[in-house]
């Protein structure tokens, strides 16, 4: 992995996620961290699946070699087709050389990549199994491997931003705010429980 990091920025040099971006600078670090080149001029055009894909893939043909993307919050449709696509996606609400430095110790260096490629990946949001608008988030592997990801900090980003037809959610428990925040919202589900599981099927006619 090259020693590149990609900083998603808004038209006031804050870092910001997809939907908000204006700018991305790529940092190359040789001895010291310095801008290798910047993506001006960035403007999001995602109003569905097919125009967020076509704006991505413009955005990797500019990013090159670099591999590593920082943003305040990269969820949702963006992290599926970037993480699918090698990129190692990272959150962080504000920028530091300190930032590039922890990110070059943990993902630049020799040796730790093979430590990321044998340890197992759990997605911490809804992942999609069709080309069709349907999602599934297994949140009992996520309790199970990734303890600091919530139930609220995985499906509310989602939920309230995403096109999607369905979403399937298998847990061991029901979320005690799920319902009321379903209801809220005027999505449809439906809940059954097989073989000590819950499969929770939610429905949206946004996409």
């Amino acid at each position: 992995m090259s020693n590149k990091v990609a900083i998603l920025k808004d038209k006031n040099e804050n870092i910001t996620d997809i939907y908000n971006l204006s700018k991305i600078d790529i940092y190359e670090r040789n001895t010291i961290w310095k801008i290798s080149y910047t993506i001006d001029d960035i403007e999001p055009i995602m109003t569905n699946l097919i125009t967020i894909r076509i704006f991505l893939e413009q955005i990797m043909k500019q990013l090159k070699d670099c591999k590593i993307i920082v943003g305040k919050t990269i969820v949702g449709i963006p992290f599926h087709i970037l993480d699918r696509n090698g990129y190692v996606l990272c959150e962080s609400e504000a920028f530091s050389i300190k930032l590039l430095d922890q990110l070059y110790f943990d993902y630049c260096l020799e040796g730790k990549k093979d430590n990321i490629q044998e340890s197992k990946y759990v997605p911490g949001v809804p992942q999609p199994f069709d080309h069709d608008g349907n999602y599934f988030f297994d949140f009992i592997e996520v309790q199970k491997y990734r303890p600091e990801i919530t139930s609220k900090k995985a499906l509310i980003p989602f939920l309230s931003n995403e096109l999607f037809k369905t979403l399937t959610i298998q847990c061991s428990h029901i979320m005690p705010w799920l319902e009321s925040f379903l209801n809220l919202k005027k999505y449809q589900f439906k809940i059954k429980r097989e073989q000590g599981k819950y499969l929770i099927v939610i429905f949206s006619d946004k996409l």
